[in-house]
């Protein structure tokens, strides 16, 4: 496992990677099913496992006078993340530059560094100034869908409220193209290929159905299905 410390250290050296972002303080064990997530996704796409963390951590810099104990040192992080298969450890410091960054800055940031292919976050992840971010942007998708078959299938998903039948609760919901199977209680991994557009209130069912075919139209087109 390689460090690099810096907000350029790593331009240029890991385009394509999975990344995952965070403290990692501990390495308990929703932490290790993340980095074996994201170093199953490098070995997936033939390419790098980065771990992005912070020192001081975030926590420690925003209440300086009372900062909550550490589980570990970063020498500790270093000496148990070392097995576990990261390719690389990028170190930023965190202070007001990095603080206040908003949200398409901090994006902005990991693409120009970074450009990865695959970013693994846990359900409660927060991100930028304020932490005015969290994972995934509503909308519909074209996706490959993995753990259905034998090889990904492809897709489309949506992710959103569904407000044209009322709903309040975020869903994802994905139609794997020309599968005919009993998927409940399976577990399946949906990767998001490309955005079709912004999740949209329809006037009926007909309407939002007609739109739906032309979602599954665009999404074959990208993905060649």
């Amino acid at each position: 496992m390689q460090l690099i410390r810096g907000v350029a250290g790593l331009r240029g050296r890991s385009p394509g990677c999975a990344v995952t972002i965070g403290t990692y303080d501990g390495i308990h064990l929703g932490h290790q099913a993340l980095l074996a997530r994201v170093t199953q996704h490098a070995r997936r796409l033939g390419t790098k496992a980065v771990l992005l963390t912070f020192e001081p951590t975030p926590r420690e810099y925003l209440v300086p006078a009372d900062p909550p104990a550490r589980l570990t040192s970063l020498r500790e992080r270093w000496r148990i993340l070392t097995p576990l298969g990261l390719d690389t450890l990028w170190l930023l410091r965190f202070g007001e530059t990095l603080r206040n960054l908003c949200a398409e800055d901090f994006a902005q940031l990991l693409v120009r560094e970074l450009a990865p292919s695959v970013v693994v976050v846990g359900h409660d992840f927060r991100f930028a100034r304020h932490g005015e971010a969290t994972a995934p942007v509503a909308g519909i998708f074209a996706v490959q869908v993995r753990g259905v078959a034998d090889r990904a299938r492809a897709g489309v998903a949506s992710l959103g409220t569904r407000p044209t039948i009322g709903g309040t609760e975020a869903l994802l919901e994905a139609h794997v193209f020309d599968f005919d199977g009993d998927l409940y209680g399976r577990e399946i991994e949906v990767e998001f290929v490309a955005r079709l557009r912004d999740e949209a209130r329809f006037a009926s069912l007909d309407a939002l159905t007609a739109q739906m075919e032309r979602d599954a139209a665009d999404a074959r087109r990208i993905l060649n299905a």
